[in-house]
């Protein structure tokens, strides 16, 4: 919503575009947008649907619960994208007020911030009663940013069934032409927990939910220290070019929970070396995967994978072992082998 300087530029344009009005060429070059179409520097697009995904336990609420803190202060997510101000309004439909609670004295939150937060009820986004409460509810707290966590508790449809999704992303669509950002958690297939293929498919339920949104993140544990550290990629990203993977770390110190940016985007890195990078990093800490396993379409093509991996092999960094049907198996070459 326009409760902030920043959104000047956009003169209440939504709200002035009627339905079913054809606008010609020249209308839409004069329409004013603003220049920073984000909520979130390169991650949140502005009055578009983000969804932060990933498997239980991995930390998508905890960053949820710090995007909001950052956006309802204006200060940099992971002290590094910048945020837009906004009213903000947090739906939870799987947790209870005492671990909210417990959540938010963790993290500092300060209690004049412009949050409002609902819990502990039954809300279909797609029920037309509920989603007329939630549209008067962003006109009376001109609430400009909006999280439904997690998904699955927002609708009693079948999230495989393409049709049955249709009807929900038209109702969350409807919540965001009000003039609201909307961040959606939700989770990762179940085949997808073991698995080190990362990519948007891992989403689970019907592509038509990939399909509608505007930017999609996965977030999952690190590794070698899960405990602390998340590593974020951005899978979908509709207005820009995507980000990539980075790193954040969750550290508690004295009771506070922080955020903070660790590691940096491959941006400027070639994508024969981004190639090599992420494949270096899975076959780490696996002993023997497939081409499937490794490929990843966000980084580069299948072509350019393969000739990285000949290569690989070539410069004796890894090594490969045919087995039925011509299918390979990929390896890292230890530098210094424990005997």
């Amino acid at each position: 919503m326009k409760n902030d300087n920043n959104f000047e530029e956009s003169e209440n344009l939504t709200n002035n575009i009627k339905k079913f009005i054809p606008y010609t060429i020249k209308d839409i070059l004069k329409m004013k947008f603003s220049k920073n179409p984000f909520l979130v520097e390169s991650l949140i697009p502005e009055e578009g649907i983000t969804i932060i995904s990933g498997q239980p336990g991995s930390g998508k609420s905890w960053v949820a619960f710090h995007i909001v803190q950052c956006i309802a202060s204006n200060k940099e997510v992971f002290g590094k994208f910048k945020t837009k101000k906004a009213n903000i309004l947090f739906i939870d439909g799987d947790t209870n007020f005492g671990e909210i609670q417990r959540r938010l004295k963790l993290m500092r939150f300060r209690q004049d911030r412009n949050i409002y937060i609902i819990s502990e009820q039954d809300i279909m986004v797609d029920r037309s009663q509920d989603l007329e409460r939630i549209i008067n509810l962003i006109k009376e707290k001109n609430i400009g940013f909006i999280v439904l966590d997690p998904f699955v508790a927002f609708h009693d449809k079948d999230e495989n069934i393409s049709g049955e999704m249709k009807k929900v992303i038209q109702a969350v669509k409807k919540i965001m032409r009000k003039g609201t950002t909307v961040l959606i958690i939700h989770h990762h297939r179940k085949e997808s927990e073991n698995s080190r293929f990362h990519s948007a498919q891992n989403l689970r339920g019907s592509s038509a939910i990939l399909g509608a949104i505007d930017s999609q993140i996965e977030v999952r544990s690190d590794r070698n220290n899960p405990k602390e550290i998340m590593v974020l990629s951005q899978h979908k990203a509709r207005r820009s070019g995507s980000i990539g993977t980075f790193k954040i770390k969750m550290s508690e110190q004295d009771k506070i929970i922080s955020f903070g940016y660790i590691g940096e985007s491959f941006d400027n890195v070639p994508q024969r070396q981004k190639a090599e990078i992420h494949i270096l990093d899975i076959l780490e800490s696996n002993k023997e995967m497939g081409f499937e396993n490794l490929f990843d379409d966000n980084i580069a093509g299948e072509t350019v994978f393969r000739d990285v991996l000949n290569s690989m092999e070539k410069d004796k960094k890894i090594k490969i072992r045919k087995i039925d049907h011509g299918k390979k198996l990929y390896s890292i070459i230890l530098a210094n082998p424990v005997s």
